[in-house]
């Protein structure tokens, strides 16, 4: 089979850092169906000269557009520019039809390949949508975090129409497949993965305070602020560290708020760890949290949850939904404090329950290794075609 994946959440070297999570997928799947091929169609918003120079976001750009093709990873990639401007909701999704017009001389070059995969509904799934229509190739969708769409107008019409003509549906979310399953009932609920290695033993030795892990870029979204301060109304109470692992544009925030709360005494902020050497540090954990904004997933909560640490995630986003509040997993409100603080004082006193709910969570996403997904992703590509 023949797959040309649409989609424009894919790191780009020397330009845009990004998780490299699609990559890792098709490189699973690469690996248990080798006799498959897969290509790429990056859509990038246009840029001139003029606005490179504003920003890195508008320099990027720039540099994309004037690249056609490239490889990253043993992939082909093939840039597709196009016009977007920063308006309402309904002007945006109607502006999306120009990733296609823009492109159309690009296209014919893909008629040979077996099946699209797009990573959004807006504007890799309107793209797929539209070369469909052109190829007669159908195509796979994925939904991501995207309730946006579905709030009336002309930008729900069509979202709505992409779905509709999508040959299989899925999205890594149980928060979207609960909003989307009534209306699109044989829709795929398909998670991230998680490695084998992740599955190590946990700590062993509970004598200290107890470690409290967050993993992840840090970015404004994360919401780190509102851990921080949950845990500065135990910090005369108990005995604990939080550790931050990770780096990036809200790190000067952080520090100040660690500050502003005085914890110096209980924070401890370490640097980006690579992707094939973090296990370890979850096993040094007794409790991760993450309670963000906004998470179109999070596998940093799977990797925890492999080692047998109990995991707490904002309600309505990343994995909330795919485990059972209070026995595999905890969620909180990322706004409300005092439900965190809770929270964290029944698993910091509670050494059986961080054991239960931590043991629970372990065999949960044992459902969720990367063999599984990719079978899964298998099935949703070979409905599409046959």
């Amino acid at each position: 089979m023949k797959i040309l994946s649409i989609c424009g959440i894919i790191p780009i070297p020397d330009l845009k850092k990004e998780n490299d999570v699609v990559f890792h997928t098709y490189d699973h799947y690469l690996e248990k169906y080798p006799d498959n091929e897969i290509d790429f169609i990056l859509p990038v918003p246009y840029s001139n000269y003029l606005l490179s120079r504003f920003n890195k976001k508008y320099y990027r750009r720039y540099k994309l557009n004037n690249i056609e093709n490239y490889s990253d990873r043993g992939y082909e990639i093939t840039v597709f520019p196009h016009l977007i401007l920063l308006i309402n909701l309904n002007q945006y999704t109607l502006m999306q039809k120009l990733v296609y017009y823009q492109n159309r001389d690009k296209i014919d070059k893909f008629e040979d390949h077996d099946l699209i995969h797009a990573h959004r509904i807006f504007p890799e799934g309107y793209l797929a949508y539209k070369m469909s229509e052109k190829l007669s190739i159908p195509y796979v969708l994925t939904v991501r975090k995207e309730e946006r769409y579905f709030n009336g107008g002309k930008a729900e019409q069509r979202a709505v129409q992409v779905l509709d003509n999508a040959s299989e549906i899925t999205t890594p979310t149980a928060y979207t497949y609960q909003l989307l399953q009534s209306r699109y009932p044989d829709l795929r609920l398909i998670p991230h993965g998680i490695e084998e290695r992740f599955f190590i033993n946990g700590r062993t030795d509970q004598k200290g305070p107890i470690k409290i892990l967050t993993v992840g870029v840090l970015r404004e979204l994360k919401n780190i602020e509102f851990v921080i301060a949950a845990l500065a109304r135990l910090k005369n109470e108990y005995s604990f560290k939080y550790i931050i692992v990770g780096d990036g544009p809200h790190k000067n925030s952080i520090e100040e708020a660690i500050k502003e709360y005085q914890m110096q005494d209980y924070v401890e902020m370490r640097s980006h760890i690579p992707h094939d050497q973090i296990q370890q540090v979850y096993a040094e954990a007794d409790i991760f949290v993450l309670a963000s904004l906004r998470e179109a997933f999070g596998r940093v909560y799977f990797e925890a949850m492999a080692a047998g640490v109990p995991i707490i995630c904002s309600r309505n986003t990343g994995i909330h939904g795919i485990f059972k509040d209070g026995e595999s997993g905890f969620s909180v409100d990322p706004r409300d404090t005092s439900e965190l603080e809770d929270i964290l004082e029944n698993l910091i006193e509670n050494e059986e329950l961080r054991n239960r709910v931590g043991k629970a969570g372990r065999e949960l996403v044992r459902n969720y290794t990367w063999p599984t997904i990719i079978d899964m992703y298998q099935e949703a590509f070979q409905g599409a075609v046959d």
